[in-house]
């Protein structure tokens, strides 16, 4: 007798039903727990690695205010460090995959009360670090400096072209590529509304100066800002147009030059200071708002998520555990979907020691929060957030462990999801697979 033997087509079609059965099951079990990835630290948030601590801690540096990271070397500034006067200033590197410090970072020409440190930023083997309160030009008007992450070595100094007495250059800074981005929140045109700077990390050129359309007197434009290729989000926290300190960012087309939207909360109010934290990856932004109080009590707080290419708001984040005076969004971090958002109030370890939580903003879901288990009443932990991939690293400006305030952060690594979690929401499920279906088949260019 014989045995009808099948067709390719009838054994392709028996192939695909048997895939489909099979990953069915698979992805059915994984929905049913979420990701598989365990995380073993403080309510799901992330697992501690490593705490930092300067090799020459001494008390009220403020070491973790602020942090940066990229790969495997993060940025932690020390504004209040004394090694060239008081108030000087310092910055650190460290090996995120070690703990080891790599360099400590001085200027060439630091000074008394200079800050050098109070605001850093990473990108590669470049670090950006300011110094506010420099006084090359004219008082307080401010400098910034490129080292190589590699060697510790300064390279530039950039000053701006028109500085000047209280202008603050290097308030705020952010780096992508060789692009750098610098605030100046008190620089004088339209009447103090402030301005942020464009700089060339390679020849420490100035390419442009950028100022709002509608800037007004002590707007304070330039108080944070955030950079990812050529898109620059630009803060201005006492911008009223939501009464009066409510606040608004400026999405920034540097390119062009052009001024694309400017972003306000869609629930702001007076006091705000919408605009003091900022954070951009790919073609989103997330702004956070520490001060805000509108659903949870004065300063609990809220970060909000916006669409670069529309200039609209997608999601407004709270904490599933919100509390009054937290501050809760007065420091963000994000790369892809994964967003930190720091509350340094936070009661995490101990009553406002502080609290870092983890969100998805595909979702807008909270996803955990996390914090040291060593954390005491008025560390500071959260104040100063980064994240680069499955890193994040947290400051902790007020730690005692060292000495009396001075300071710590701590590295933490994070859940991520696999890839098979095509559509982003943090749940591998038969969402996934009916997005994996649906493009079974295709060939690409």
């Amino acid at each position: 007798m014989s045995v009808p033997v099948p067709g390719l087509n009838e054994l392709w079609h028996r192939g695909l039903i048997d895939m489909i059965v099979r990953v069915s099951v698979v992805l059915a079990a994984i929905a049913a727990v979420g990701c598989v990835v365990a995380a073993p630290a403080a309510l799901a948030g992330g697992s501690l690695e490593f705490k930092l601590l300067a090799d020459d801690a001494a008390g009220g540096d403020n070491f973790g205010l602020p942090v940066d990271v990229s790969g495997n070397i993060a940025v932690v500034g020390s504004y209040q460090d004394d090694d060239n006067g008081d108030a000087s200033g310092a910055a650190y590197l460290f090996d995120v995959t070690t703990g080891l410090q790599l360099h400590k970072l001085l200027p060439n020409d630091g000074g008394t009360t200079d800050w050098f440190g109070r605001e850093v930023a990473i990108d590669g083997n470049l670090v950006v670090v300011g110094a506010q309160q420099e006084d090359q030009l004219a008082f307080d008007s401010g400098a910034v400096y490129i080292f190589d992450a590699t060697t510790g070595m300064q390279l530039h100094k950039l000053v701006a072209s028109d500085g000047d007495l209280q202008d603050y250059f290097g308030s705020a800074v952010a780096i992508s590529g060789t692009t750098v981005l610098i605030g100046a929140f008190n620089d004088e045109d339209n009447n103090d509304s402030g301005s942020a700077y464009v700089f060339d990390a390679n020849t420490g050129m100035q390419l442009a100066k950028i100022v709002p359309s509608d800037g007004a007197g002590d707007d304070q434009f330039g108080s944070d800002v955030a950079l990812d290729g050529n898109i620059a989000v630009i803060g201005s926290r006492f911008d009223d147009d939501n009464g009066n300190e409510s606040g608004s960012a400026y999405v920034i087309d540097l390119t062009t030059g052009m001024e694309l939207f400017k972003l306000t909360a869609s629930d702001g109010a007076m006091n705000d200071w919408f605009g003091s934290a900022i954070a951009v990856s790919g073609n989103r932004a997330i702004i956070g708002v520490g001060r805000h109080g509108a659903e949870n009590g004065a300063n609990s707080g809220a970060a909000y998520v916006f669409n670069l290419n529309s200039g609209l708001e997608l999601f407004e984040l709270l904490p599933d555990n919100p509390q009054t005076s937290q501050f809760f969004g007065n420091s963000v971090a994000l790369d892809g979907n994964q967003a930190i958002v720091g509350a340094q109030r936070g009661d995490g370890a101990a009553v406002d020691s502080g609290t870092a939580y983890r969100f998805n903003i595909s979702t807008g879901q909270q996803e955990g929060e996390f914090f040291p288990q060593d954390g005491m009443q008025n560390d500071g932990f959260g104040l100063a957030v980064a994240i680069d991939g499955s890193i994040a690293v947290v400051g902790a400006f007020g730690n005692d462990e060292a000495a009396n305030q001075a300071g710590a952060a701590y590295v933490f690594s994070l859940p991520i999801c696999p890839a098979s979690d095509i559509n982003g929401d943090g749940v591998v499920d038969t969402a996934d697979l009916g997005i994996l279906l649906g493009e079974f088949g295709m060939t690409c260019p």
